[in-house]
Protein backbone atom coordinates (compact mmCIF):
# COMPACT_ATOMS: atom_id res chain seq x y z
CA UNK A 1 0.00 0.00 0.00
CA UNK A 2 1.12 3.55 -0.74
CA UNK A 3 1.03 6.41 1.72
CA UNK A 4 -1.66 9.00 1.19
CA UNK A 5 -0.22 11.88 -0.87
CA UNK A 6 -1.19 15.48 -1.49
CA UNK A 7 -2.34 14.45 -4.96
CA UNK A 8 -4.54 11.74 -3.42
CA UNK A 9 -6.15 14.27 -1.11
CA UNK A 10 -6.78 16.72 -3.91
CA UNK A 11 -8.20 13.99 -6.11
CA UNK A 12 -10.53 12.91 -3.31
CA UNK A 13 -11.59 16.51 -2.79
CA UNK A 14 -12.55 16.66 -6.49
CA UNK A 15 -14.44 13.38 -6.09
CA UNK A 16 -16.40 14.82 -3.16
CA UNK A 17 -17.20 17.95 -5.15
CA UNK A 18 -18.32 15.94 -8.16
CA UNK A 19 -20.27 13.18 -6.42
CA UNK A 20 -21.79 14.99 -3.44
CA UNK A 21 -21.40 18.70 -4.22
CA UNK A 22 -19.02 19.33 -1.32
CA UNK A 23 -17.55 22.84 -1.16
CA UNK A 24 -14.70 23.69 1.24
CA UNK A 25 -14.53 27.20 2.75
CA UNK A 26 -11.85 28.55 5.10
CA UNK A 27 -13.71 28.79 8.40
CA UNK A 28 -12.03 31.84 9.90
CA UNK A 29 -12.81 33.94 6.81
CA UNK A 30 -16.53 33.27 7.10
CA UNK A 31 -18.58 35.97 8.84
CA UNK A 32 -21.33 33.43 9.30
CA UNK A 33 -19.00 31.08 11.19
CA UNK A 34 -17.74 33.93 13.36
CA UNK A 35 -21.31 34.82 14.27
CA UNK A 36 -22.11 31.18 14.95
CA UNK A 37 -19.10 30.95 17.26
CA UNK A 38 -20.69 33.63 19.43
CA UNK A 39 -23.92 31.63 19.65
CA UNK A 40 -22.01 28.44 20.40
CA UNK A 41 -20.33 30.06 23.39
CA UNK A 42 -20.14 26.72 25.20
CA UNK A 43 -17.69 25.39 22.57
CA UNK A 44 -14.57 27.53 22.96
CA UNK A 45 -12.68 25.66 20.21
CA UNK A 46 -15.37 26.01 17.55
CA UNK A 47 -13.41 28.23 15.15
CA UNK A 48 -9.97 26.70 15.66
CA UNK A 49 -10.56 22.97 15.83
CA UNK A 50 -14.05 22.04 14.63
CA UNK A 51 -14.84 21.41 11.00
CA UNK A 52 -18.48 22.34 10.40
CA UNK A 53 -20.72 21.18 7.59
CA UNK A 54 -23.86 23.11 6.73
CA UNK A 55 -25.71 21.74 3.77
CA UNK A 56 -22.93 20.76 1.39
CA UNK A 57 -20.49 23.46 2.46
CA UNK A 58 -17.62 22.35 4.71
CA UNK A 59 -16.15 25.14 6.82
CA UNK A 60 -12.55 24.14 7.51
CA UNK A 61 -10.29 25.75 10.17
CA UNK A 62 -7.24 25.24 7.96
CA UNK A 63 -8.08 24.36 4.37
CA UNK A 64 -4.38 23.91 3.57
CA UNK A 65 -3.99 21.10 6.09
CA UNK A 66 -3.40 17.93 4.13
CA UNK A 67 -2.68 14.71 6.03
CA UNK A 68 -4.28 11.44 7.06
CA UNK A 69 -6.51 13.21 9.57
CA UNK A 70 -7.62 15.75 6.96
CA UNK A 71 -8.61 12.97 4.57
CA UNK A 72 -10.57 11.13 7.25
CA UNK A 73 -12.32 14.35 8.23
CA UNK A 74 -13.29 15.25 4.66
CA UNK A 75 -14.61 11.71 4.28
CA UNK A 76 -16.66 12.12 7.48
CA UNK A 77 -18.04 15.49 6.39
CA UNK A 78 -18.89 14.19 2.92
CA UNK A 79 -21.24 11.71 4.57
CA UNK A 80 -23.04 14.65 6.16
CA UNK A 81 -23.21 16.43 2.80
CA UNK A 82 -24.64 13.30 1.19
CA UNK A 83 -27.24 12.87 3.92
CA UNK A 84 -28.21 16.52 3.61
CA UNK A 85 -28.61 16.25 -0.17
CA UNK A 86 -31.04 13.36 0.21
CA UNK A 87 -33.21 14.86 2.96
CA UNK A 88 -32.50 18.64 3.11
CA UNK A 89 -35.36 19.95 5.31
CA UNK A 90 -35.53 16.85 7.48
CA UNK A 91 -31.76 16.64 7.93
CA UNK A 92 -31.49 20.23 9.16
CA UNK A 93 -34.54 20.09 11.43
CA UNK A 94 -33.65 16.71 12.91
CA UNK A 95 -29.96 17.51 13.40
CA UNK A 96 -30.84 20.63 15.38
CA UNK A 97 -33.60 18.99 17.38
CA UNK A 98 -34.84 19.29 20.02
CA UNK A 99 -33.15 22.68 20.53
CA UNK A 100 -34.59 23.99 17.26
CA UNK A 101 -37.99 23.97 18.95
CA UNK A 102 -36.80 27.06 20.79
CA UNK A 103 -37.77 28.93 17.61
CA UNK A 104 -41.31 28.68 18.89
CA UNK A 105 -40.42 31.58 21.13
CA UNK A 106 -40.35 33.88 18.12
CA UNK A 107 -43.86 32.90 17.10
CA UNK A 108 -45.43 32.79 20.53
CA UNK A 109 -46.33 36.46 20.64
CA UNK A 110 -47.73 36.34 17.11
CA UNK A 111 -49.93 33.33 17.67
CA UNK A 112 -51.03 34.10 21.21
CA UNK A 113 -51.75 37.08 23.35
CA UNK A 114 -51.80 37.75 27.06
CA UNK A 115 -50.95 35.02 29.51
CA UNK A 116 -51.08 32.27 26.87
CA UNK A 117 -48.34 33.97 24.86
CA UNK A 118 -46.03 34.08 27.87
CA UNK A 119 -46.80 30.44 28.65
CA UNK A 120 -45.87 29.27 25.14
CA UNK A 121 -42.79 31.45 25.26
CA UNK A 122 -41.67 29.91 28.53
CA UNK A 123 -42.26 26.42 27.17
CA UNK A 124 -40.16 27.14 24.08
CA UNK A 125 -37.25 28.47 26.11
CA UNK A 126 -36.99 25.18 27.98
CA UNK A 127 -35.77 23.56 24.75
CA UNK A 128 -32.49 25.42 25.16
CA UNK A 129 -31.68 22.83 27.80
CA UNK A 130 -29.18 20.25 26.42
CA UNK A 131 -31.71 17.47 26.03
CA UNK A 132 -30.35 14.34 24.31
CA UNK A 133 -30.78 14.39 20.55
CA UNK A 134 -31.48 10.99 19.03
CA UNK A 135 -31.42 12.39 15.51
CA UNK A 136 -28.17 14.36 15.81
CA UNK A 137 -26.65 11.24 17.32
CA UNK A 138 -27.82 9.20 14.33
CA UNK A 139 -26.30 11.57 11.77
CA UNK A 140 -23.04 11.97 13.68
CA UNK A 141 -22.70 8.22 14.10
CA UNK A 142 -22.89 7.86 10.29
CA UNK A 143 -20.04 10.33 9.97
CA UNK A 144 -18.09 8.63 12.74
CA UNK A 145 -18.50 5.29 10.95
CA UNK A 146 -16.64 6.84 8.00
CA UNK A 147 -13.71 7.74 10.23
CA UNK A 148 -13.74 4.22 11.66
CA UNK A 149 -13.80 2.59 8.24
CA UNK A 150 -10.78 4.59 7.08
CA UNK A 151 -8.81 3.37 10.08
CA UNK A 152 -9.89 -0.23 9.50
CA UNK A 153 -9.00 -0.16 5.79
CA UNK A 154 -5.61 1.46 6.29
CA UNK A 155 -4.56 -0.02 9.65
CA UNK A 156 -6.66 -3.17 9.96
CA UNK A 157 -8.24 -1.94 13.17
CA UNK A 158 -9.79 1.05 14.90
CA UNK A 159 -7.06 3.25 16.37
CA UNK A 160 -6.27 3.03 20.07
CA UNK A 161 -8.16 5.64 22.03
CA UNK A 162 -10.64 6.36 19.24
CA UNK A 163 -13.57 4.84 21.10
CA UNK A 164 -12.89 6.83 24.27
CA UNK A 165 -12.41 10.00 22.24
CA UNK A 166 -15.74 9.57 20.46
CA UNK A 167 -17.56 8.74 23.68
CA UNK A 168 -16.32 12.04 25.10
CA UNK A 169 -17.43 13.84 21.94
CA UNK A 170 -20.94 12.38 21.96
CA UNK A 171 -21.38 12.91 25.69
CA UNK A 172 -19.65 16.28 26.03
CA UNK A 173 -20.26 19.95 25.29
CA UNK A 174 -18.81 19.94 21.76
CA UNK A 175 -22.12 18.68 20.39
CA UNK A 176 -24.16 20.08 23.25
CA UNK A 177 -24.28 16.80 25.18
CA UNK A 178 -26.19 15.18 22.32
CA UNK A 179 -26.12 11.64 23.76
CA UNK A 180 -24.79 11.59 27.34
CA UNK A 181 -25.04 7.82 27.77
CA UNK A 182 -21.55 6.34 27.61
CA UNK A 183 -22.63 2.72 27.47
CA UNK A 184 -25.07 3.40 24.65
CA UNK A 185 -22.44 5.28 22.62
CA UNK A 186 -20.01 2.40 23.06
CA UNK A 187 -22.61 -0.07 21.77
CA UNK A 188 -23.40 2.15 18.79
CA UNK A 189 -19.71 2.35 17.90
CA UNK A 190 -19.44 -1.43 18.12
CA UNK A 191 -22.44 -1.88 15.85
CA UNK A 192 -20.99 0.59 13.34
CA UNK A 193 -17.69 -1.31 13.24
CA UNK A 194 -19.50 -4.61 12.73
CA UNK A 195 -21.37 -3.19 9.72
CA UNK A 196 -18.13 -1.95 8.16
CA UNK A 197 -16.43 -5.30 8.57
CA UNK A 198 -19.48 -7.05 7.09
CA UNK A 199 -19.27 -4.81 4.02
CA UNK A 200 -22.55 -3.07 4.80
CA UNK A 201 -21.44 0.34 3.52
CA UNK A 202 -23.13 3.61 2.69
CA UNK A 203 -22.69 5.07 -0.80
CA UNK A 204 -20.05 7.47 0.49
CA UNK A 205 -18.16 4.67 2.22
CA UNK A 206 -18.32 2.41 -0.83
CA UNK A 207 -17.06 5.04 -3.29
CA UNK A 208 -14.34 6.13 -0.87
CA UNK A 209 -13.18 2.55 -0.51
CA UNK A 210 -13.04 2.18 -4.29
CA UNK A 211 -11.10 5.44 -4.55
CA UNK A 212 -8.52 4.32 -1.97
CA UNK A 213 -8.07 0.99 -3.73
CA UNK A 214 -7.62 2.67 -7.11
CA UNK A 215 -5.04 5.07 -5.67
CA UNK A 216 -3.15 2.19 -4.07
CA UNK A 217 -3.65 3.53 -0.55
CA UNK A 218 -5.64 0.44 0.44
CA UNK A 219 -5.07 -3.11 -0.77
CA UNK A 220 -7.92 -4.48 -2.88
CA UNK A 221 -8.41 -7.35 -0.47
CA UNK A 222 -8.66 -5.03 2.53
CA UNK A 223 -11.46 -6.01 4.82
CA UNK A 224 -14.42 -3.67 4.52
CA UNK A 225 -12.88 -4.59 6.43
Amino acid sequence: MAALSIDDFRAYRRLCEREWGVKIVEKKTSRFMKALAVILFFNKKFLDFYITTIGRTVYWPNAEQIDQHAFSTLYHESQHAYDYSRFPPWFVASYLSPQILTLLVFFAFVAFTGDMGWLVCLGAVTFLVPYPSIFRTHWEMRGTACSMSYQIWTQGRVADGFEDHMIRRFCGSGYYFMWPFRGSVKRKLGAAEAKIRAGDLTEVQSKTYQFLVERGVVAAEAEHG
